[in-house]
């Protein structure tokens, strides 16, 4: 998608000079000597828009992820006796308020002193949906809960930071979190290449049906931008689902070595599958790094019909997995619930 928009960028200059060239000398513009570079021109434009797309993004992910995706979530740091930082033009919050923070700031504490690591940043954002993140950079570590988590039992809480922090110090967490923010920023990049492309289209079309010249050489750019991002959206989609699900079958398993309870991750997984409530302060960049998989809205506004089955598939396949490994069975109370959403959603 870069090289395709750099090399048009490229090629649009090159026209640019030469008419301007061809205007002054008063020929001609298919006399002048630019046509003859143009498409070294462009090749050498799209690989040099490429290579330093690459350098500068990469090291806003490494650096630059972490504050992207708090500030998109609207998250507030939370210090260790659970008062949120810098409170000016905040309401004061109540008392119950705080102490369930300070719970979750000292489960983090905790967690942390028993992986021997220190404890990450904290951050909350008001949502009452029980929820939780985790990112990293190359200086930082943060996890950031929704209010919501105060309505969690202590050990299913424990077990939701826990995953977090196996995230948190996994060896490929800094790759992980900065690689979903980049397939998300690329598949954003995709919808506005085919919208574009759809766009330009049509204009010819119309132009074309009301007796205008048709210019073919921008129509196949148009149908090419078209292709371009009506097909590399849905791989990237597929790219950020498939390193979401390896990254959480990693942080259970930390989990359930860290918390030593399993069980109480599976009752975590069961309790969310139950409740369709989405998180709202979930945006693009944080929609698949949440505990519970968020679907957010695409440029057009829509949300994916599909995403609460497939969450919930996804929740009931945790928690199954998590009893599994605590050597207990799936409650009966829910057992029949499972067994129904495994096999109606294939």
């Amino acid at each position: 998608m870069i090289a395709v928009s750099t090399t048009a960028v490229a090629l649009i200059v090159v026209a640019g000079v030469a008419r301007c060239w061809t205007w002054i000398r008063g020929r001609s513009i298919e006399s002048a000597g630019v046509w003859g570079v143009a498409g070294e021109t462009a090749l050498a434009a799209g690989v040099v828009g490429v290579v330093l797309s690459f350098g500068i993004g990469f090291v806003w992910f490494w650096r630059g992820a972490v504050d992207a995706v708090l500030g998109e979530v609207g998250a507030i740091r939370v210090d260790a006796d659970g008062v949120i930082a810098h409170r000016s033009g905040k309401p004061t919050p109540s008392r119950a308020e705080v102490d369930a923070r300070r719970r979750t700031a000292n489960l983090v504490e905790e967690l942390s002193i028993g992986l021997g690591r220190p404890a990450p940043e904290l951050w909350v954002t008001d949502d009452p949906t029980p929820n939780a993140l985790s990112m990293r950079s190359s200086r930082r570590r943060a996890i950031c809960v929704t209010s919501g988590v105060a309505s969690l039992p202590r050990d299913e809480l424990e077990a939701m930071l826990a995953h977090e922090m196996g995230h948190l110090w996994a060896l490929d967490a800094h790759w992980v979190g900065s690689g979903m923010v980049a397939l998300a920023r690329g598949r954003r990049a995709g919808l506005v290449l085919m919208t574009a492309g759809a766009v330009l289209l049509f204009l010819l079309v119309a132009g074309a049906v009301n007796g205008g010249r048709v210019l073919w050489s921008t129509g196949l750019f148009a149908i090419a931008l078209t292709v371009l991002g009506a097909s590399c959206t849905p791989i990237l989609r597929r790219l950020e689902l498939s390193m979401r699900r390896h990254a959480d079958e990693i942080a259970d398993v930390a989990a359930v070595r860290l918390a030593r309870n399993p069980g109480a991750l599976a009752d975590l997984c069961a309790r969310l599958a139950e409740d369709d409530t989405p998180v709202r302060t979930a945006g693009w960049r944080s929609e698949l790094m949440w505990f519970e998989m968020v679907e957010a809205a695409d440029l057009a506004g829509e949300v994916d019909p599909t995403a609460p089955v497939r969450t919930r598939r996804e929740l009931v396949e945790r928690a199954i997995a998590a009893y599994a490994t605590a050597g207990a069975a799936v409650p009966e109370a829910s057992r029949d619930r499972f067994t129904e959403w495994l096999e109606g959603h294939r």
